[in-house]
């Protein structure tokens, strides 16, 4: 039997793992977009496994032979067409030859 305490609780149970899922997507696009201008392809970007932060620190953008440095520890990434940061990586990373 279904009971308006019922009804409410599991009401608020959604509501609360809703705004959970929000802050998790706002959080993951944070992460993509500090340096990243409106131009980058987010899909692009989550396909490539883009993060501000490389794992690898031998492997950040501003080593990769498709990035050219700009200000601010940004710089511009011929892949996404975008702004990236300097201390990112993705999974096209190439070493500059």
């Amino acid at each position: 039997m279904i009971t308006r305490r019922g009804l409410l609780w599991t009401g608020m149970q959604l509501t609360a793992a809703g705004a959970l899922v929000a802050a998790g997507s706002a959080a993951r696009a944070a992460d993509a977009g500090a340096c990243a201008d409106s131009k980058m392809d987010s899909g692009l970007a989550t396909s490539l496994h883009y993060t501000e932060h490389s794992p690898d620190p031998a492997k950040p953008c501003a080593g990769c032979g498709f990035f050219t440095a700009g200000s601010g520890g940004c710089g511009a990434c011929s892949i996404f067409n975008s702004n990236v940061n300097s201390n990112g990586h993705c999974d096209s990373w190439a070493a500059k030859g």
